[in-house]
């Protein structure tokens, strides 16, 4: 069943474009990890620079091994001055899913 990982980004007013695009790059590179399985990115519709990423990892050592290779990674560099805040990270196992299916616009 593996395991959820939720980041939640909070981006400065006015560089919510760019930090948008830096997360969607740093999430094309998760895909070449141990464990990666998939992941959603959700853009609040009220708040442009409000993010909320959740990712499916087939282990919770598979998901922390790929955030502490990739901390120090150029992207990440690139994503800290369009951060208001410290980004959130939570890991959660999944307890129940009902008739949940995801059809992407983008």
């Amino acid at each position: 069943m593996g395991v959820y990982v939720v980041w939640e980004t909070w981006l400065k007013p006015g560089r919510a474009s760019e930090g948008y695009d830096i997360t969607r790059a740093i999430w094309q590179d998760m895909r070449e990890f141990k464990g990666y399985i998939g992941h959603f990115l959700l853009r609040d519709q009220d708040d442009p620079g409000h993010l909320l990423l959740i990712s499916h990892w087939e282990s919770r050592q598979d998901a922390d091994e790929s955030k502490r290779q990739y901390a120090s990674s150029q992207k990440v560099v690139e994503l800290q001055p369009h951060l208001s805040r410290e980004r959130g990270r939570t890991v959660y196992d999944l307890k129940e899913a009902n008739n949940f299916t995801v059809r992407a616009s983008v």
